[in-house]
């Protein structure tokens, strides 16, 4: 084989608007190609801009011509005499303006440095001269402090920088206005001096109220208020629902003794007076109330009327337990999603049966007697939601919505199935119907109280003592 003058080894593969070369059975950087050197490929010129690998290449510019998968190419290296003339050619071009001729002619003096001037030529400039002058010392001294935590920056009698507490501060400026640091300023704006005990004790806890640094008036409101640590309450505590009679609602705590039935320590109740008024007898028509049972905690809605006591009752778990029928326009439930439960909750609309049931229903077309049906594209649901959501899945109905070709389901594979036609032409729309048993994770929690291990719904069981 004839040893050539450029480079052909391999082929390229380059694609019309790009600018990188990739080569197959190349050696770009073996053989020292770099930037400048050329490509021909189909009569046209490209200029290498940089040298990435053995086999890859990149452009100065994207490629004109037509894409090139695996094609025949040219590479030509620019001569060592070539490339150094033409660098030496554009640093004399950019040096031709005088500005290197202007540095020389500047010298090297000690502590100067260059900086360019307003007339567009360098000077030499006292490097004293950069940043923040500082010639009395301030910052010096600044700089010099170490910072703690509430403490305020200041100047002693002979200008010096110091750090004292906020409350000497406070003082101090009390003092510039003519008075002494034992004073504080009042709520009415006033200036009130405090007693030398106080003074001595550094705070005003056991000063009289008229030493304290508010009103006597706003101190005894203050006295009158209840502490949010502990304290003691008598009498009764109202809060007014607008009704009939003058007591609204009664919040009652334990040791109460004015009202029958109440006591069931040591529980916060809220009463809700019948008619507005209570009866002569301590009847109430509504309360609520908190109450332990077994190891659970629970709040109790109680209705009386017409001799008979109704109870709803909601637990720390989560259960809520009604004594009649829950009417409403919708009944939902919702969980964390199964297949993403960080970021999404998922919601179904609850029916009754003795299984915790979910259904899905939908039109498919045949195509020549059959078609696949993937239940969660169809209800387009991120994929494994209904996988991991139930069980025990099967198509319970099918009919045939055009014709009268007889069809059949195959068994549900985790979430699809196939619905076969007898007639292997028929392409008719086929409706079917899909019911699974929930088991997802939260009815096989071990804290959920309806179902047991497996899952299932918990048909029968004793009544609570």
């Amino acid at each position: 084989m004839a040893v050539l003058s450029d480079y052909t080894s391999g082929t390229i593969s380059l694609a019309n608007g790009s600018t990188t070369v990739t080569g197959t059975g190349t050696l770009f950087e073996v053989t020292r190609f770099r930037e400048g050197d050329t490509l021909q490929i189909q009569n046209l010129t490209a200029v290498i801009a940089s040298v990435d690998s053995d086999t890859q290449l990149t452009l100065t510019e994207p490629w004109t011509g037509t894409s090139i998968v695996d094609g025949p190419y040219r590479a030509r290296q620019l001569a060592d005499g070539t490339r150094v003339g033409t660098q030496a050619a554009t640093l004399i071009e950019l040096l031709g303006d005088g500005t290197l001729a202007g540095i020389a002619a500047l010298g090297v003096e000690e502590g100067k440095s260059l900086v360019g001037g307003p007339a567009g030529q360098y000077e030499l400039v006292d490097t004293s001269t950069f940043g923040i002058q500082d010639p009395n010392g301030s910052l010096g001294e600044l700089a010099a402090l170490t910072l703690a935590a509430n403490k305020a920056i200041t100047t002693d009698g002979s200008g010096n920088a110091q750090q004292i507490d906020l409350g000497t501060l406070g003082r101090a400026l009390l003092a510039l206005a003519s008075g002494t640091n034992t004073q504080y300023v009042r709520a009415d704006g006033t200036i009130q001096t405090l007693n030398a005990a106080a003074v001595g004790l550094g705070n005003v806890n056991n000063t009289s109220d008229a030493d304290k640094p508010i009103s006597t008036s706003q101190q005894t409101a203050l006295n009158g208020k209840l502490n949010l640590s502990g304290g003691t309450m008598t009498g009764t505590i109202l809060g007014q629902i607008p009704g009939n009679g003058p007591d609204g609602v009664h919040l009652r705590a334990t040791g109460a003794t004015a009202t029958t039935g109440f006591n069931i320590s040591p529980r916060l109740k809220l009463k809700i007076p019948r008619g507005g008024m209570e009866d002569s007898d301590g009847a109430f028509g509504a309360i609520f109330y908190e109450e332990n049972v077994g190891v659970a905690t629970q709040l109790t809605f109680r209705i009386n009327g017409h001799g008979v006591n109704q109870y709803w009752q909601m637990r720390n778990d989560g259960s809520f337990n009604a004594p009649g029928a829950i009417n409403g326009s919708a009944k939902n439930f919702e969980i964390d999603h199964p297949a993403d439960p960080d970021n999404y909750d998922l919601r179904h609309c609850a029916t009754e049966a003795p299984e915790m049931l979910v259904e899905y229903r939908g039109v498919s077309k045949l195509v020549n007697g059959r078609v696949t049906v993937n239940i969660e594209e169809y209800f387009g649901v991120m994929p494994n939601t209904f996988k991991n959501l139930w069980a025990d899945a099967r198509v319970h109905a099918l009919q045939n919505q055009n014709g009268f070709a007889r069809v059949r389901p195959s068994p549900v594979d985790g979430v699809t199935f196939e619905i076969i036609s007898e007639d292997e032409n028929c392409d008719d729309d086929v409706a079917w119907l899909v019911m699974a048993r929930r088991n997802d994770p939260y009815v096989r929690w071990e804290g959920c109280t309806f179902t047991d291990a497996e899952g299932r719904l918990i048909v029968e069981f004793e009544k609570p003592e």
